[in-house]
Parts: C-alpha cells; sequence; structure tokens
C-alpha cells in the first residue's frame, strides 16, 4: 500500500512539473492555494487508478489483474532501467569523462542482468491475462515515442527549456536562472 501511495504521489508530481513548465496542459501545472498540493495532477492519477483498477479488476478477476498489472510494471521499469544505462554511458562520454570500467563494462553488464530478467518474465510465456503485459508494455513505449515525436514537432522549444532543466545544455547558472 505504501508503494502504491508513492508511486502515485510520485506520478502526481511528475505530471504537475510537466503541466507547470508547458509539456502537458498547464492545468496540471497549478496548485492548490492553501497547501501547495497539485490537486488536478492528484485528481487525474486518482480517476485513472479507479478506472484502471476496476477496469482490469472486473475484466479479469482481481487477482489475475494484479498479476498483469505487476508484470506491465516490472518490464516497464526494467525498459527504464536499460535506458538509464545507455544515459548513463552517453552522458559521461559527451562529457569528455567517460570511464571503460565504470561507463562502459558495468552499464553493459546491467543490461544483461536486464535483458535476462526480461526474458524470464516473458519466456515461457505467462498464462492469460499476464501474456499480454508485454503488447501492453510495447503499446506504451509507442505512446511515449509518439508523445516525445510531437513534442519535438509541435513544442521544441519547451523541450530545449526541459532539457536544461534535466542536465542537457547549459547549467542553470550558465543560463542566468540562478544569482550567484
Amino acid at each position: 500500500m505504501a508503494g502504491a501511495l508513492a508511486a502515485q504521489n510520485g506520478t502526481a508530481r511528475m505530471l504537475f512539473a510537466l503541466g507547470r513548465d508547458g509539456l502537458l496542459p498547464r492545468a496540471l501545472g497549478r496548485t492548490m492555494h492553501r497547501f501547495g498540493t497539485p490537486a488536478a495532477a492528484l485528481t487525474l492519477v486518482l480517476g485513472a487508478a479507479i478506472a484502471m483498477g476496476l477496469g482490469f479488476g472486473l475484466g479479469f478477476q482481481p487477482l489475475p489483474a494484479f498479476g498483469l498489472l505487476s508484470l506491465v510494471v516490472t518490464l516497464c521499469a526494467l525498459g527504464a532501467y536499460a535506458l538509464a544505462q545507455f544515459g548513463l554511458a552517453r552522458y559521461f562520454w559527451r562529457l569528455g569523462e567517460f570511464n571503460p570500467f565504470w561507463h562502459g563494462l558495468l552499464p553493459t553488464v546491467a543490461v544483461a542482468a536486464i535483458v535476462y530478467l526480461f526474458l524470464k518474465n516473458v519466456s515461457p510465456q505467462p498464462p492469460y491475462p499476464s501474456n499480454l503485459a508485454i503488447w501492453i508494455s510495447i503499446g506504451w513505449l509507442a505512446v511515449g515515442i509518439l508523445a516525445m515525436a510531437g513534442l519535438m514537432i509541435f513544442k521544441p522549444d519547451r523541450l530545449s527549456e526541459a532539457a536544461a532543466i534535466l542536465g542537457e545544455g547549459d547549467t542553470p547558472e550558465e543560463r542566468g536562472l540562478l544569482d550567484g
């Protein structure tokens, strides 16, 4: 339960930040005046959680639905961890501080472990409905790629600003965003 609450809070905070920065609808970037709570983002996450819980629970029964959603989360997390390993190597390569052991060998070993875990989760094919997890994960990846392509085409300036905030490009000091 605590993990689910933390994940929902983290998701709402991410939606809030993306809305505040103009990468999602600005309404998600608003907070309640009294507490500073991102109410719109939290409401969206709550609605999505209820819809998914009821939809999957009623469609597949609670325990199989939990197994399916758990496998989707696992596969997506493994994909994110693998991308982080590639990002680590690329970051230090571009920075000119690439260390073959720390930024080459260890991320390669980590990706190999991630691939192994991924394969063990999908082979042999899990029983229905968990066998749908790979397709749901691929669909989620496609949505993410399409969303990124849309941002690159329709909001490249906002995407550049977000990249600067996340560490690509100049530091906040170099851009004059911080005093000192």
